[in-house]
């Protein structure tokens, strides 16, 4: 074995380099840019709790996509699970507090993001 073959960067593996995972790492980005972009907007700014619903946002996209050529009844069962993990996750680091995430407690939780 030559030094240059012993010293060559390792590979990357191919599935980082599929046309899906090259638009998956896009939209994060381009998630992530405009929930920073929002803090701007917000007084006091809190960044964290929108790096966090970026992160969320960014799960369920790849969750969704591993999921993707899984039967009907699997994949939609996934996605059901994804999105209300998602909405519960996004929801407390908003700083909505647990107790309101409860079925019975529904109603205040409406009336509170009606009101902003």
């Amino acid at each position: 074995m030559s030094a240059l073959a012993a010293a060559a960067p390792p590979r990357r593996p191919e599935a980082l380099r599929t046309p899906a995972t090259i638009r998956l790492f896009a939209l994060g980005a381009l998630v992530l840019l405009s929930a920073l972009e929002w803090t701007t907007l917000e007084t006091p700014a809190r960044p964290a709790r929108m790096v966090l619903c970026a992160l969320v946002a960014a799960a369920v996209a790849a969750g969704a996509h591993a999921v993707a050529r899984q039967r009907r009844l699997v994949r939609t069962a996934v996605l059901v699970v994804l999105v209300a993990v998602a909405v519960a996750a996004v929801l407390l680091a908003a700083g909505v507090p647990l107790r309101l995430l409860a079925p019975a407690r529904w109603g205040g939780l409406a009336s509170g993001l009606g009101q902003g």
